[in-house]
């Protein structure tokens, strides 16, 4: 009888280690970006937030967010960047804002 709990081969550590699906990156940017283009108004990160939180059995639960970084793009346009970590990747998100208007859109998204 083999014993569940003991490991016999590198093979067996592959498998008791990794042991879940590979993410579909195809599946994840085209659900990102139909979801994106059929949102309404409101927070561009808490869509994208939500988005990714409904693929959670391909990229796992969310770990962090925080903003990397923000640029001035002009006299009414601001840039913000975006790392949202989950446990099985690291989404990369561009938001450009439009500060008077509170308009924002998602400008690229990339994984890590």
């Amino acid at each position: 009888m083999l014993n569940p709990f003991k490991v016999n081969s590198m093979q067996d550590q592959t498998v008791l280690f990794f042991n879940t699906q590979p993410m579909n990156i195809k599946k994840i940017k085209l659900a990102l970006t139909v979801g994106l283009i059929n949102s309404g108004t409101g927070s561009t990160l808490g869509k994208v937030r939500e988005l990714m939180l409904s693929l959670k059995e391909d990229v796992g639960a969310m770990l962090s967010s925080r903003e990397l970084k923000k640029a001035v793009l002009g006299p009414n346009m601001v840039q913000y960047s975006y790392a949202l970590q989950f446990e099985r990747c690291t989404l990369n998100v561009d938001v450009v804002s439009h500060p008077l208007t509170r308009q924002e859109m998602v400008r690229t998204f990339y994984f890590q």
